[in-house]
């Protein structure tokens, strides 16, 4: 079989799943052409994808010997000596991919992706800049400079990058939801029902849309209600509709939150839970998976408290009951008051606090993201800390991760004090 030969088969059997095949052949073929750049890259690329960094920097590092000019062996290399932990190197590997190809859109965005990992954030939103001005149509390019413009606060930068992907991608409907769900947060509000009606028509099944435009709707015609906090109607939507407010409150996926509180009940000894904004029983459901501590849940969507109640956890009672209305005289005297993602929600959440009586233990959740919904959120423990330490004692803060990306929830604890400390 002729060198070139043994490279072909080698790639087919790379397409067909056999690494240990096109590793085999990939090699062979480098060994009886060793001058041929492309080849001993590839031999490269499969040792890395293999963990075999060491051999797969050095095969890269030939290759851009050999082939001084090609931006693509730079970044391979870039991104060998990235998972090897070499970083400035690797730095130096991508920048001078850059300075081969200037009008590489692959070398620029490697560059981006890699400065945006290491915090280098000013780097990155310059490479990814180059990469839409090298191609207006990148998506990549421009999802990237929102989600950098989103953490830097630049509302009008983010909305800008919003708009373009939701148009190169209009069918796509993750893209309809973060363009509508930036222009929420700029207060476009009958722009953002365009773009939650277009979800709702890509996807008639789509969680939370139709009740979204419905909701728009009603503060079309009613006045937009101070704050944006939504009305009750759109929460019983949303429960009736939302399969994810189904599942198994045991099983949820995403549950950090609930095994923390659960940890942290037991590890206090509470004797009983009062839950503010119970929602339709999850946490319920959590908890008597691990304990059988009294329950109490409240919420003020009849859709939640029904679905709470059809459950039928053990040892559980639902009521419906507006807690920001409500003056919380009939929480138990003994009880441990759980609130998870309510907060977010409310306008006068330091109010809803304030309520709770004294010498309570209290155990809190809420978000670094903003959703539908949400009049707040937090960019860090520390901002959580700032804007309730003041209400408990003992205070207590966990960061939590949620998936793959960047969204958090912040678990905050403590007793609750007779009166806050006065800043």
């Amino acid at each position: 079989m002729s060198a070139r030969d043994s490279y072909i088969a080698g790639r087919k059997a790379l397409e067909s799943g056999d690494s240990e095949a096109a590793f085999t052949l990939i090699a062979a073929a480098v060994s009886s052409k060793p001058d041929n750049a492309g080849w001993r890259a590839s031999l490269g690329a499969l040792m890395m994808t293999h963990g075999r960094l060491e051999e797969a920097i050095a095969q890269l590092r030939r290759a851009v010997e050999d082939a001084p000019g090609t931006a693509r062996f730079r970044i391979l290399l870039g991104r060998a000596l990235n998972e090897a932990n070499q970083v400035q190197e690797a730095r130096t590997a991508l920048l001078s991919a850059t300075e081969v190809e200037a009008d590489s859109v692959a070398a620029w965005a490697a560059l981006g992706k890699f400065s945006r990992d290491q915090g280098d954030i000013d780097t990155a939103k310059r490479a990814f800049a180059r990469v839409v001005e090298l191609d207006p149509h990148q998506v990549s390019g421009h999802t990237a400079l929102a989600a950098l413009a989103e953490e830097e606060g630049d509302s009008r930068a983010e909305l800008h990058h919003r708009r373009i992907v939701a148009e190169l991608k209009s069918d796509h409907v993750p893209s309809q939801v973060m363009h509508a769900a930036t222009l929420m947060k700029a207060g476009r509000y009958a722009e953002a029902r365009e773009r939650y009606q277009r979800v709702a028509t890509l996807q008639p099944g789509h969680p939370g849309a139709s009740a979204v435009v419905d909701e728009l709707d009603r503060w079309a015609s009613s006045g937009r209600p101070e704050g944006g906090v939504v009305s009750v109607d759109y929460y019983d939507a949303v429960y009736g509709k939302d399969n994810h407010y189904q599942e198994d409150g045991a099983a949820l996926e995403h549950a950090s939150h609930f095994s923390l509180i659960c940890d942290l009940l037991v590890a206090d000894g509470a004797q009983s839970i009062f839950d503010l904004g119970c929602g339709p029983g999850q946490f319920a459901q959590y908890l008597r998976s691990r304990s059988s501590i009294p329950y109490v849940g409240v919420d003020y969507s009849q859709v939640a408290i029904r679905s709470a109640i059809d459950r039928r956890v053990p040892d559980t009672e639902f009521r419906v009951s507006d807690i920001v209305a409500s003056s919380l005289e009939d929480v138990p005297p003994i009880a441990s008051i759980v609130c998870t993602e309510v907060l977010e929600h409310v306008l006068d959440d330091e109010a809803l606090i304030a309520k709770i009586p004294e010498g309570h233990p209290c155990y809190f959740s809420v978000p670094s993201f903003h959703t539908f919904g949400h009049v707040r959120h937090f960019g860090d423990a520390v901002a959580v800390r700032q804007r309730y330490s003041r209400y408990l004692d003992d205070f207590k803060v966990t960061e939590l991760k949620l998936g793959a990306g960047k969204n958090r929830l912040y678990v905050f604890s403590g007793r609750k004090k007779s009166t806050p400390n006065v800043d």
